[in-house]
């Protein structure tokens, strides 16, 4: 009996044909399998890690207007000539209290993804005491930024203060100075706000960084929020009174 050639030859093509089929089928599987988890994964983490929302400011006063260097003394001239010897620099602690709660819908925030960012005309050249001589106790860079989960400044408490969560630049509930990491809808917060860094330099010509309180000119502060939105206050001096509205 004469073997047919041409016909294994076919059957041996029709298996390789299939074998190839299947491989595909089994890599396209894979492929979409592992698209599915990366997908999936992908998700879950965005909705683990997405937080959304805006902070409603309720209030904005000067908390503690502290202008000369180490010294609860508050001057009335701008270079601090009028302060006690020793304490005669421009660079103390310009503080601000604000009362917030997060808008409706918003997610609750990690204290860590909300920031604060101050900014304000550049003095340039200072003659505070305007005595037409450059006194070199202008600001290096006229805006400060820190974060809601304590004060980026260099010192953290101005001379007298407690050395509490409050006062070291930490969210807290209205009624008290606990610390708190996240932040919630339906309650109400405060936060001290730091306007100025000294940098802990009590020398001439030293890096300092942010904006003074300051009858002559207003003061933007942007707040912003990881995955939400960017609000932006100007705040208007009319005074260097404590408790004074701001906004």
């Amino acid at each position: 009996m004469k073997r047919d050639e041409g016909a294994s030859v076919g059957i041996g093509t029709l298996i390789t044909f299939i074998a190839i089929v299947l491989v595909s089928m089994i890599v396209c599987s894979t492929i979409i399998v592992t698209m599915e988890k990366a997908f999936k994964n992908q998700t879950n983490t965005a909705e683990a890690t997405e937080q959304n929302g805006k902070i409603i400011v309720d209030s904005i006063f000067i908390y503690r207007f502290q202008p000369c260097w180490v010294t609860d003394f508050v001057s009335t001239e701008p270079d601090c000539s009028d302060a006690p010897a020793g304490n005669q620099r421009p660079w103390g602690h310009h503080q601000l209290l604000m009362n917030f709660h997060l808008a409706p819908g918003s997610t609750p925030i990690e204290v860590t993804n909300a920031n604060y960012i101050v900014r304000c005309e550049n003095e340039g050249v200072t003659d505070l005491n305007e005595n037409g001589i450059n006194d070199g106790r202008e600001v290096t860079t006229p805006r400060f930024s820190s974060s809601f989960s304590g004060s980026a400044t260099a010192q953290t408490t101005a001379h007298g203060a407690p050395n509490d969560a409050f006062e070291n630049g930490f969210v807290t509930k209205l009624n008290d100075n606990i610390r708190l990491n996240l932040l919630e809808q339906d309650q109400s917060y405060k936060i001290k706000l730091e306007l100025f860094d000294n940098m802990n330099n009590n020398g001439n010509d030293e890096e300092r960084n942010g904006c003074r309180i300051s009858t002559q000119y207003d003061t933007t502060l942007l707040i912003t929020l990881g995955g939400g939105l960017a609000t932006e206050y100007t705040l208007h001096f009319r005074s260097y009174e404590v408790g004074q509205l701001v906004i």
